[in-house]
């Protein structure tokens, strides 16, 4: 693993000593991949994943649907209405748990999922008609929408299923819940479209807001029992539409979509106009944690521009996606940095820092259906997307130089191809593959979600067709085994499949990369204990573990297979925790990165206290400052559990579950707005 190598010896000594490999990164290992069938048609809309391991899907269904992918038959057929949604649970082997589903009476009402820092699952979309029932269990819980109109709901369950509560709100027109995301205190930040005059308080208040054209965006704020907090609106006389929302570390929020026309982006008294340079132009938006505006972004051609979605990093960074047609300049700034994509369209990524200025931008050739994005445990970003064929045959997912070709061979009519890539955090190709072949996946429209857990491993969930466009069989083990899963119909059905993102050992063996403070100077010393065609080492630093920026450059002794020494001194490191890595590049142009260690100036002393494990569970409190962010490691320096989704105990407290974990000593650090602090841990069981 390459990030948050932040062992307490830092903190305490300024120095650390790992013994990483140099990695490069290859097809995703298989661990397995299951369908469900049904007869006329199943969409996934989003995954989750616990801390067990545990696979939760959500989605809408119509018609009979199979949800046991086993041997077994666990048939659910929507009713009183022709399109439920579904929430389904699996174990860590895909095997099947349960199921639940709601009558919404509205096609396609599921829109996204997430999972609160206590796993409960909390849901969103909209519905239609009076009396629908969101408690799947014997109990009865109804909501009914306005006028016969499409409303808004978000629904909470535990992690069995079991029904919480259910909040409706809306207009007497049509209103989406779009998507909706949990921070560490429970609060939900919920966005979507309204049109007409909708009430956002579910109790018995009011906060109406007035729609300015045939839909504008909301962005609403509840607490962990759905209770009102504030909402906002944004939008124009046009159309507007939110795909993804996002928090960085300080509780900012951060949107993404589509506005046609112009758009007031500013939801308070200020105004903050936007205008397309033609139909739809994709935004990047951000706002503080009560809503207020802070800066807004826009990304667009005379033709359709969308934003499909982001991620934040722990620097407040935000990578995203999306797609786009025509030229577009994708730098918001003085500076012009256009992206072309031929006929047909094509799709974009890219990284912008936290007043939303271009870092990079790189095209891909996916041009259908939204594109989705995230980052695994080796800070690599993995993106999942479509290609509709009818197009090249061949396709180039190498965004640089170089050459990445997949061949899609095309039907008749065009089939839909899955596409799952894997880039470097500098948008470096790594690795692609397609699943479908001559089969039909990924409806335009429909996103191929793609999510990881915090012990590495990566869940890609989509849709697949049968065999009214060709062959109904799909190999998802993107190595040299064959893993086929087979559907035997003409209609959608969902898969889910698990991957690990191994790591290739390229012709270097780093002995040791060490990293030491004194007097204001960090020195850093490195060895490798053979060499292989290595023209040369880039130190690179960062004040965060996930942009790096280059030092210097040391040439590499080319071959040999004797130890050999490096060393590197950092007259000017930045104040607090430094980090730094090694980019080794070959005489061939390959590159490989270090894992990351960091160097602290000046030390800083801290104490926080853990309790002994018990139950799967490990209290940590006693924290200067409220956690932002928390890693695991184990005496190695690997990285096992690193994630911002905090269960938090009180404002200096945080439990972990560390069950997965085997038994030893690890070093646990808790990222803070101060700083780092760092426990060891022993891990008995």
């Amino acid at each position: 693993m390459k990030a948050l190598r932040e062992l307490p010896v830092i903190i305490l000594l300024s120095i650390i000593i790992l013994i990483p490999e140099f990695c490069r990164s290859q097809p995703p290992t298989y661990v397995w991949a299951k369908t469900l069938i049904g007869n006329v048609e199943s969409i996934q809309r989003a995954t989750a994943v616990d801390a067990s391991g545990n696979v939760y899907l959500y989605g809408v269904f119509f018609g009979t649907v199979d949800f046991d992918p086993g041997p077994a038959t666990v048939n659910i057929t929507p009713v009183p209405y022709g399109c439920n949604v579904y929430i389904a649970k699996y174990d860590i082997n895909g095997n099947f748990l349960w199921i639940k589903n709601i009558a919404v009476n509205a096609s396609y009402g599921g829109s996204s999922m997430v999972m609160d820092a206590n796993e409960d699952i909390l849901i969103t979309g909209f519905y239609s008609g009076n009396n629908v029932d969101f408690d799947p269990g014997p109990g009865i819980a109804t909501k009914s929408s306005l006028s016969g109109s499409t409303d808004i709901f978000i629904a909470k369950y535990d992690a069995n299923g079991n029904y919480l509560w259910a909040i409706s709100l809306g207009s007497t027109a049509d209103d989406r819940g779009n998507d909706l995301l949990s921070d560490a205190a429970g609060n939900i930040f919920a966005t979507g479209t309204f049109n007409g005059i909708a009430d956002f308080d579910p109790g018995t208040g009011s906060a109406n807001l007035a729609a300015l054209g045939a839909g504008d965006i909301f962005l609403a704020k509840y607490d962990g029992n759905g209770n009102y907090l504030w909402a906002k609106q944004t939008g124009g006389t046009a159309t507007d539409d939110v795909r993804d929302i996002a928090l960085d570390v300080s509780g900012n929020i951060i949107l993404t979509g589509t506005f046609w026309g112009t758009s007031d982006f500013d939801p308070d008294g200020g105004v903050a106009n936007l205008t397309s340079a033609g139909q739809n132009d994709s935004y990047l938006a951000k706002y503080d944690a009560n809503g207020s505006y802070l800066w807004s972004k826009q990304f667009g051609s005379t033709s359709y521009d969308i934003g499909t979605s982001l991620k934040t990093d722990v620097t407040g960074n935000q990578f995203i996606t999306g797609t786009f047609n025509g030229t577009v300049d994708f730098d918001p700034g003085t500076g012009i940095t256009n992206l072309i994509a031929p006929a047909g369209g094509g799709s974009y990524f890219g990284y912008y820092d936290a007043s939303g200025s271009l870092l990079w931008v790189k095209f891909l050739p996916l041009n259908t259906g939204n594109i989705d994005i995230t980052i695994d445990q080796c800070n690599n970003l993995l993106i999942a997307g479509s290609y509709l064929s009818g197009g090249p045959a061949v396709i180039d997912m190498d965004p640089g130089p170089a050459t990445a070709n997949l061949s899609v061979p095309g039907n008749l009519p065009p089939p839909y191809y899955n596409i799952f890539g894997e880039y470097d955090i500098t948008g470096n190709y790594l690795w692609a593959g397609v699943f479908g072949h001559t089969c039909y996946c990924s409806v335009a429209g429909y996103k191929s979600s793609i999510t990881c857990d915090t012990f590495g491993n990566v869940y890609y969930t989509g849709i697949m067709n049968g065999s009214a466009f060709g062959s109904s069989t799909v190999d998802f083990d993107p190595g040299t085994g064959i893993a086929n899963l087979t559907a035997p119909n003409s209609v959608d059905n969902v898969f889910f499949a698990k991957y690990i993102c191994p790591q290739l050992v390229l012709p270097i063996t780093l002995l040791a990369f060490t990293g030491e403070n004194r007097n204001h100077i960090n020195y850093l010393q490195w060895s490798t204990a053979s060499e292989k065609q290595n023209d040369h080492f880039d130190i690179e630093r960062g004040s965060g573990e996930l942009f790096f920026e280059p030092l210097s450059s040391i040439n590499g002794y080319g071959n040999s297979a004797e130890i050999v020494y490096y060393s590197f001194e950092d007259h000017k490191p930045m104040a607090g925790l430094n980090y730094y890595r090694l980019k080794q590049v070959d005489e061939d142009g390959s590159i490989a990165y270090s894992d990351v260690i960091a160097v602290n100036n000046p030390t800083v002393q801290s104490s926080p206290v853990a309790n002994a494990y018990s139950n799967g569970v490990i209290v940590i409190s006693g924290l200067a400052h409220p956690p932002l962010y928390v890693s695991v490691f184990d005496a190695a320096g690997r990285c096992f559990y690193s994630s911002h989704q905090l269960q938090l105990l009180s404002e200096y407290s945080i439990q972990l579950n560390v069950s997965q974990l085997p038994a030893g000593i690890y070093f646990i650090t808790v990222r803070t707005s101060h700083g780092n602090e760092n426990i060891i841990v022993p891990l008995n069981k």
